[in-house]
């Protein structure tokens, strides 16, 4: 009797110890995946006004981070979310794509970066046609119902890459020859204006 008493009990010990074990493991992985998506988990859980979509070419360009990291902050001071949608390496979908979901999921708005992408000016109409305001970013399309465009100003792009020349250019700056490449595009005003900038801050 005493035997199988000392059996039982070391039975429960063990089950006691694999439950401990596993409930410590399940807390370290709860927290460790918290870790990871804490930022994204905590602003997902909260409730806002309005739902925008920013579509751009690239999702992995820095530019696109940055400039989707300003949007996001700015949009939440006014109780609204805006979710970053795009290309990106792992993506198999299109820009074209992206309008029809944020067309179907009815959203508050689109920014959009305009690429050459077809059918995309025509998705920009679909959407103004259903009370889905559409700004374009970087590259314009004013053919179609967009509201708004939002692009760089070319005058003050051209002397912040003149100052980065400059700042990069050795201490011995005589006889120095710089090259600066431009689009094959010569009715593009805004590379002109660049190009022009960065000249006249480089004499």
């Amino acid at each position: 009797m005493d035997r199988n008493k000392k059996k039982l009990f070391w039975l429960v010990l063990a089950g006691l110890f694999c439950i401990v074990f596993l409930t410590l493991l399940t807390i370290s992985f709860y927290g460790y995946v918290l870790e990871k998506i804490g930022v994204e988990y905590a602003e997902n859980s909260r409730t806002y006004d309005r739902y925008f979509v920013m579509i751009v070419g690239n999702t992995e360009s820095q530019f696109w981070k940055d400039t989707y990291t300003c949007v996001r902050e700015e949009a939440a001071a006014q109780n609204a979310y805006v979710e970053l949608k795009g290309t990106s390496q792992s993506s198999s979908y299109t820009m074209t794509d992206f309008m029809d979901m944020s067309i179907a999921a009815k959203v508050d708005g689109i920014l959009l970066e305009c690429t050459a992408e077809e059918a995309l000016e025509g998705k920009i109409n679909e959407a103004n046609e259903k009370g889905i305001p559409v700004v374009t970013i970087l590259n314009d399309a004013p053919k179609t119902g967009r509201k708004s465009y939002v692009g760089i100003n070319p005058y003050q792009l051209g002397q912040e890459y003149a100052a980065q020349i400059w700042n990069i250019l050795p201490k011995e700056r005589e006889n120095l020859r710089i090259t600066v490449l431009l689009h094959d595009n010569a009715i593009d005003s805004n590379q002109s204006q660049i190009f022009s900038q960065i000249n006249n801050l480089m004499v």
